[in-house]
């Protein structure tokens, strides 16, 4: 700035007339000199463009560059602001501390770093708006005035969320990771297979596989595919049983419970679904029956550590119980001609308990097999219903097999279900339930 010409004047006589005349003078200059904010500075070169008024920190190099809080620690790493505009590999001026010329603000109100171009804020940064730093810059004393004090950057941790979701609705869906969540376990059940055949086959559909990872990485805002596979309808005379749809988490090779197989003239059982995770169990076999006539007991859902029980055939053999927190196998009906089998234990979804027991075979008709881990047992069948129809039993939630009869039982639908953070919150048991 420059500095008015201080007025000629005679030398100043030694008497207190001359002492006033000194007074007067420097009075007069100083009111004629304009008032300037006391401003810390210095010089630096821009790595980029750079706006005047902008928050700048370091650039490798010695240069400098806009700053902002949800960059690195570096990028949030306030040094002062902009005097001047400036375009790369000019000089800018770069404030310090003082009070600094701006526009816009609120007097009284503290200013931070803002998450992009330089920009401050009055309102502190969260997680939430996409800071992962917070920077307090200084506080307004006017509306266009900012006295810079700048503090360090302080690291925005998000809170420990806890947290779980379930899907059991059939079909193709989506999963947004939730703000904060960075690692998620997960379960999956396939879908039961459908009782088959009754004049062909007279099998039990099997049931579905059960597959489990822990600790998986996601990164909060990323859509996740997740498919829930549907139980296969139960067939009748002259119908097989449909399979079981697979459910999985991303894809088919990352988490997933396979689908249990219908019940067809498959010898001795229909095929229960697999599984591919950390850990888990396939599905047991629905069983068919024994030298023509009566029916057979679908198979039990896989379980956490097992595989689910067999269904029996028509004389009572071949059943049995889960394994590993797994659903046991229904029982069969016999060879008479009024009978229906019993559907298989599906799986619970909130972690590993007690295994499911077989199911009891019977004259007219077979009891369906325990749920294993907490989940619904399969269904009795019906001997001689009010329509004449014999009916096999459903299989259980999740992943049970339905039983073999004129009408056979639905299998049991899959489920899938993700618990949340996956380092301290894993399958089999650890902290499975609802938190």
């Amino acid at each position: 700035m420059t500095i008015p010409d201080v007025k000629a004047y005679e030398p100043y006589g030694p008497n207190s007339q001359s002492l006033t005349e000194v007074l007067i003078d420097l009075k007069e200059t100083i009111a004629t000199i304009p008032a300037y904010p006391a401003v810390a500075q210095f010089n630096a070169i821009a790595a980029a463009t750079v706006t005047q008024g902008a928050a700048l920190c370091m650039y490798p190099g010695g240069l400098v560059q806009n700053a902002r809080n949800s960059g690195d620690f570096q990028e949030a790493n306030v040094i002062g602001f902009a005097l001047n505009s400036a375009l790369a590999g000019e000089e800018v001026d770069v404030a310090m501390a003082g009070i600094f010329p701006t526009s816009g603000l609120s007097p009284g109100r503290i200013y931070y770093l803002g998450n992009a171009g330089g920009s401050i804020t009055a309102t502190p940064p969260t997680v939430a708006g996409g800071a992962d730093y917070l920077v307090r810059v200084g506080e307004a004393v006017s509306t266009g005035e900012l006295a810079v004090q700048i503090e360090p950057p302080i690291r925005i941790d998000p809170p420990t969320l806890i947290g779980q979701s379930e899907f059991t609705t059939p079909g193709l869906q989506s999963w947004t990771v939730p703000l904060g969540v960075t690692s998620v376990s997960v379960v999956c059940v396939g879908g039961g297979g459908g009782g088959g055949n009754w004049t062909l086959g007279l099998q039990g559909g099997a049931g579905g596989g059960l597959g489990y990872i822990n600790n998986y990485a996601v990164t909060p805002g990323d859509v996740i595919t997740i498919r829930v596979g549907g139980g296969g309808n139960g067939g009748g005379q002259g119908t097989n049983g449909q399979d079981g749809g697979t459910s999985y988490f991303v894809n088919l090779v990352t988490c997933r419970g396979g689908g249990g197989e219908g019940g067809e003239q498959r010898n001795p059982t229909s095929i229960g679904g697999d599984f591919i995770g950390d850990g888990g169990g396939t599905g047991g076999g629905g069983t068919i029956a024994f030298n023509g006539g009566g029916s057979g007991g679908g198979g039990g859902a896989g379980g956490y550590s097992g595989d689910g029980g067999n269904g029996a055939n028509n004389v009572g053999n071949g059943g049995s119980a889960g394994a590993g927190g797994a659903g046991g196998g229904g029982g069969g009906a016999s060879t008479s001609g009024d009978n229906g089998a019993g559907g298989g234990g599906g799986v619970g979804i909130y972690g590993e308990g007690a295994s499911g027991a077989r199911g009891a075979s019977g004259t007219n008709v077979g009891t369906g097999g325990g749920g294993g881990s907490a989940g619904i047992a399969g269904a009795t069948g019906q001997s001689n219903t009010t329509d004449g129809v014999n009916q096999g039993g459903g299989g259980g939630l999740y992943g049970g097999g339905g039983g073999c009869s004129q009408s056979s039982g639905d299998g049991g639908g899959g489920a899938v279900r993700i618990i949340w953070p996956g380092n301290v919150r894993q399958f089999p048991s650890t902290r499975t339930a609802d938190e």
